[in-house]
């Protein structure tokens, strides 16, 4: 789908062998790579949505055509457009600067509409904001989704809803 693809590296725990659930592609054109991280956002990858965001290079490295992709188990679809669930309000946000608080995190998404809550788990590097509409939620996943919150990009998905919860399955 990518003829600009140059290489793909998916990530392996030496202990078990298997996939420690993200990877790298290096891409040779930069509009087909901008093209990929949007199209392939949220693309379910075995049973998980990818989650798309820019690779940060090695100081020792010049790779600055190496992006990742990662499955993620907090969001049903990472996909901006829909989640297939018109009553989620709840929007993961991912790649958060460590220094961000709740509020630091609520400022940018309450110009959208109602927030209900505003949630960052400890050492996570994520949070999730859930608003009181479904079209405020859109517009701020549409708006702020690779915007800078703190000192890092932050990268925006569905999560789920509390009341949508299903059992948490960790995939490593």
């Amino acid at each position: 789908k990518y003829p600009s693809v140059k290489a793909v590296k998916v990530v392996i725990d030496a202990n078990t062998g298997r996939s420690k659930g993200y990877g790298f592609v290096r891409f040779g054109d930069d509009t087909e790579r901008s093209l990929a991280m949007t199209e392939m956002n949220g693309v379910y990858c075995s049973s998980r949505p990818m989650r798309i965001g820019a690779a940060t290079p090695r100081k020792s490295s010049s790779y600055q055509q190496q992006y990742s992709f990662q499955g993620g188990y907090a969001s049903n679809s990472a996909s901006s457009q829909s989640d297939g669930d018109s009553s989620n309000t709840t929007i993961f946000v991912g790649g958060l600067d460590p220094n961000v608080t709740e509020e630091d995190l609520r400022q940018p998404f309450s110009q959208y509409g109602e927030i209900v809550s505003v949630k960052i788990p400890v050492g996570k590097g994520c949070g999730f904001v859930q608003f009181a509409g479904r079209n405020n939620a859109e517009e701020a996943l549409q708006k702020l989704n690779g915007t800078i919150i703190g000192k890092q990009t932050v990268r925006l998905s569905w999560g789920r809803n509390p009341t949508n919860k299903q059992v948490s399955i960790f995939y490593r």
